[in-house]
């Protein structure tokens, strides 16, 4: 019996829409940092995080 598999990766990161949605936040954590908001490192942390790829299979560290 012949068998096939496939494995299929989207980055939501290269989506066009995803993109103008990073754009728009980043914007928001530059104003927040001008603004000297306390939550300005945490959503930075979390776009860093986003944007840099990391695998969230094998992720190390605690869940929030």
């Amino acid at each position: 019996m012949a068998q096939a598999t496939i494995q299929m990766v989207l980055r939501l990161a290269d989506l066009d829409r995803t993109r103008l949605l990073i754009w728009e936040l980043r914007e928001l954590w530059s104003a927040m940092r001008l603004l000297n908001d306390p939550r300005a490192e945490e959503l930075g942390r979390i776009l860093d995080r986003y944007t840099d790829g990391g695998d969230d299979e094998h992720e190390t560290g605690e869940c929030p």
